[in-house]
């Protein structure tokens, strides 16, 4: 049996993934500008059709993989700094999304059996370097095996990854289920392929950069406003964040073992419930429902928020900055937007439709506010667009990486932070709202039970009142059955 990673072990790693980020991102920045400074050429006739396509190709392959190879470490950096178990799982399961959306984007065939490798490798191909064509070769093994062991298995939990999902068994089988041990094996069969293919592009990325002379040696690095804010919010944030993911994680934990009993069920019990009885517990258990998707998200942000706190760099903070943005808006329209099937959404239908209607002036108020803060997101169109972007690098052949990637540079560290955190209080607020609208459906399904519960102990003490038998008679088995109506009806209180 295998033993667990020194410590040592660990840091080196981590130190190790560090340099490769370092390594990439100016290579990175060249290639971006490189696509902006051969568009520029191209539109003022500057460089002959056939080899603007093939330069374009080039320098888009290898700023994907160069991309993807700063997001794959930065993700596993956070994973060997984590020390919650939840907090490891939420790292790990960006890399199926990271690596599942490279493949899809640049490496698997679409329905006209192309790929932008394809032409890339058909062009470098063709100038017969044989050391090169070897390389090409294996890479392209490797991509068929990648397929077979991965891709084709993970478009299920790609989607739930960024986009969450109402099927909350799968949603947190998924999460509970992933392995450390086996997401670094995806890791190394995925590095198999961006490290050659990145050591074959970049001689000709180079090249074609400094052809268009965009080469760029400047370095990017934090304010010592950025600097000094992540070491105060570090020391005074990062260790109470950790204790609310824990508690959180317990949370989702028990709430969902209360949504999944149903399915538990016997058959006997169901059968004993019939459907009406059914259906009554079913529409209690949506109420879970909410928690657990407002659990998850809280989870998910909370330990990216850690993350950006732990982040050494400035290439780290940036990516996670990016990730922060995708899991506010895709939290906010979980909770907030109508439902894919077109019911109400979670918020109106479990949460504001049974709280506005209570005389609570004080819960009525808080759900007034929240409902304003919720609806202040839809005009935050910046955070959309990232997003979009973000799920969408390359679509229909349009490649969103340089937009993105000028987002990225263009995001203001304390805004952003703040939105964070804004948005982490907002979830908690929710879910506070979320508690006392189930403790309203549950009372209210209690009174339903009570009321069938009396009507059979009534009809008993109407035959009793009406009949002949002496009075003292008939006060004595009342006073019995109402003690015992009233030790049942104890249940309910």
């Amino acid at each position: 049996m295998s033993k667990p990673a020194s410590d040592n072990t660990i840091k080196q790693l981590a130190t190790n993934m560090g340099c490769v980020i370092n390594d990439c991102f100016p290579k990175l920045i060249n290639c971006i500008n490189g696509l902006s400074k051969l568009e520029e050429i191209h539109q003022s006739d500057g460089v002959e059709n056939n080899n603007y396509y093939d330069y374009k190709n080039v320098l888009e392959m290898h700023s994907s993989v160069l991309y993807t190879i700063i997001e794959v470490a930065c993700s596993f950096r956070a994973d060997f700094y984590s020390n919650i178990t939840i907090e490891k799982r939420v790292n790990l399961k960006y890399i199926v999304y990271i690596t599942s959306e490279f493949f899809k984007s640049y490496l698997n065939l679409n329905k006209k059996n192309e790929s932008l490798w394809n032409s890339v490798s058909e062009h470098i191909s063709a100038l017969n370097i044989v050391s090169i064509n070897s390389d090409i070769t294996k890479v392209n093994e490797n991509i068929s095996r990648y397929k077979k062991l991965y891709y084709d298995k993970d478009k299920g939990n790609r989607d739930i990854t960024v986009h969450y999902d109402f099927d909350l068994c799968k949603l947190y089988d998924y999460l509970v289920n992933i392995s450390e041990g086996n997401e670094a094996q995806r890791l190394c069969d995925f590095m198999a392929i961006v490290q050659p293919l990145h050591n074959i592009l970049s001689f000709y990325s180079s090249v074609i950069v400094k052809q268009v002379q965009v080469e760029n040696t400047s370095t990017l690095s934090d304010s010592l406003f950025d600097k000094t804010l992540s070491d105060n919010l570090r020391e005074k944030l990062y260790p109470l964040l950790g204790d609310s993911l824990q508690h959180f994680a317990y949370c989702l934990d028990k709430n969902m073992h209360t949504y999944s009993i149903v399915e538990k069920l016997p058959d006997n019990i169901k059968k004993t419930l019939g459907n009406s009885g059914l259906e009554r517990i079913i529409a209690i258990r949506d109420y879970t429902k909410t928690a657990i998707l407002l659990h998850y998200i809280y989870i998910d942000l909370g330990t990216t928020i850690r993350g950006y706190l732990q982040s050494e760099t400035y290439i780290e903070k940036r990516w996670i900055l990016i990730r922060i943005n995708v899991i506010i808006y895709e939290g906010w329209k979980k909770i907030y937007k109508q439902q894919p099937n077109g019911d109400k959404s979670l918020w109106e239908q479990f949460i504001y439709a049974p709280l506005i209607l209570i005389e609570d002036e004080a819960i009525k108020e808080e759900i007034t506010t929240v409902n304003f803060l919720l609806d202040a997101y839809k005009e935050n169109k910046q955070m959309e667009e990232i997003r979009h972007k973000y799920i969408h690098l390359r679509e229909h052949k349009k490649n969103n990486l340089p937009d993105l990637f000028n987002e990225i540079l263009k995001l203001n560290s304390y805004k952003e932070l703040n939105k964070s955190l804004d948005f982490l209080k907002l979830l908690s607020r929710i879910i506070k709202l979320n508690i006392k609208s189930m403790q309203i459906a549950v009372e209210e399904e209690n009174n339903i039970n009570r009321k069938k519960l009396q009507h059979p102990f009534n009809l008993i003490k109407s035959k009793i009142l009406e009949s002949n038998m002496p009075e003292d008679k008939k006060t004595e088995l009342l006073n019995t059955i109402e003690d015992g109506e009233s030790k049942i009806m104890s249940i309910f209180e």
